[in-house]
């Protein structure tokens, strides 16, 4: 973990925490560059997509080897892939985390921000759970970003605050039961190594 100056999280949500700053929509050519963008990946991808993972000890993680919230914001863009021909918007929210000098003063503006928007990344972390995917990026010769991709949010907890249910199913793949929804994988940072590994 120490070779990487940022962690960001980017999460695909349908609405935004009320803490978290909204930029300007996606513009045409903004969405036309990250699509080309995407379809040349410069990363090295070190998680493949696991589904049903809680990200909870993950925070944990950062916090324990010395990574501070730095900025967090959020972008409306619309959908690439498009449903039975009906166009839907979501956001891209960003979670970005650095290494901080510890002598460097911090701007009590800045920082209660960083608190804020720190407890907002905690709920949304330990009430669903996400696929998800974990990148390497260069920055320069001397800098690599770790990206962390959340797509397809499942909510732990119904709105009026009762755990979701799902059915269980034998090996017939039969429902029998419900039981409660449950992580199935875990992000976490063990031995200086990013990994996904069982709930």
């Amino acid at each position: 973990m120490n070779s990487f100056s940022q962690v960001e999280l980017h999460f695909r949500l349908q609405s935004v925490p009320s803490a978290i700053v909204i930029k300007d929509p996606e513009t045409p050519k903004e969405k036309e560059e990250r699509l080309n963008h995407s379809k040349k990946p410069t990363g090295t991808m070190i998680v493949t997509p696991t589904e049903r993972c809680q990200l909870v000890e993950f925070l944990k993680d950062l916090k324990k080897n010395g990574y501070q919230l730095i900025d967090a914001h959020a972008q409306e863009r619309s959908d690439d892939k498009v449903p039975c021909g009906i166009r839907r918007n979501y956001y891209s929210v960003r979670f970005i985390f650095s290494k901080l000098n510890p002598a460097v003063r911090v701007d009590m503006a800045s920082d209660l921000y960083s608190r804020v928007a720190y407890n907002e990344l905690y709920f949304i972390c330990s009430t669903a759970i996400y696929q998800v995917k974990a990148f390497i990026n260069p920055v320069d010769i001397n800098k690599k970003v770790l990206n962390i991709t959340l797509k397809s949010r499942l909510p732990l907890y119904e709105k009026n605050g009762q755990r979701v249910m799902v059915w269980n199913k034998d090996e017939n793949d039969i429902a029998t039961d419900k039981i409660l929804l449950e992580p199935k994988n875990c992000l976490r940072i063990l031995d200086n190594s990013v990994i996904s590994i069982k709930a």
